[in-house]
């Protein structure tokens, strides 16, 4: 199992999720947006947005490798789905979503 550990940094003042992991003997690093700004009194709702970033994360570094199943290509991609979303901006996530959930799911 990876861990992952997480801690807050001021970014164009708003705070930013950086993850770190090791994985194949090398240690990562992800950043990302908890789309909070950085004024007082927001530090507590900032670390509580951190910790569901990062255990959101952890769940999805630990999950089945998704490239050793044999699944459809629309299953692939509504898996794909769940682990890009804490990554993206929230109208990118939506227009992928609108992509795998209408167009893709036709076929």
């Amino acid at each position: 199992m990876i861990d992952v550990t997480g801690s807050l940094q001021i970014k164009n003042k708003i705070y930013q999720a950086v993850l770190s992991y090791k994985q194949d003997n090398k240690w990562k690093t992800k950043w990302v947006s908890t789309k909070i700004p950085a004024v007082k009194g927001n530090k507590k709702q900032a670390q509580a947005k951190l910790e569901e970033i990062r255990l959101q994360f952890q769940e999805e570094i630990n999950s089945d490798n998704i490239e050793d199943e044999k699944i459809l290509f629309i299953d692939y991609m509504k898996k794909w789905l769940k682990m890009i979303k804490a990554s993206v901006e929230e109208t990118t996530y939506n227009g992928y979503k609108g992509v795998v959930n209408g167009r893709l799911a036709d076929y």
